[in-house]
C-alpha cells in the first residue's frame, strides 16, 4: 500500500488542489492491479 498525491484543477476558479489515495497494489494473472481504498482531500 502507498499514498498518491495528485494535483487537480478546480473547475471555477482554476486553482490547483491536492487530492491523497490510499492504493493497493496486488498481482494478478501477470499483471499488476491498482484499487483505490480511501480518498480524501486537503
Amino acid at each position: 500500500m502507498f499514498i498518491r498525491r495528485t494535483a487537480i484543477k478546480s473547475r471555477q476558479s482554476g486553482e490547483p488542489y491536492y487530492t491523497h489515495r490510499l492504493v493497493e497494489t496486488e498481482r494478478v494473472n501477470g499483471q499488476v492491479k491498482q484499487h483505490t481504498l480511501l480518498k480524501w482531500v486537503f
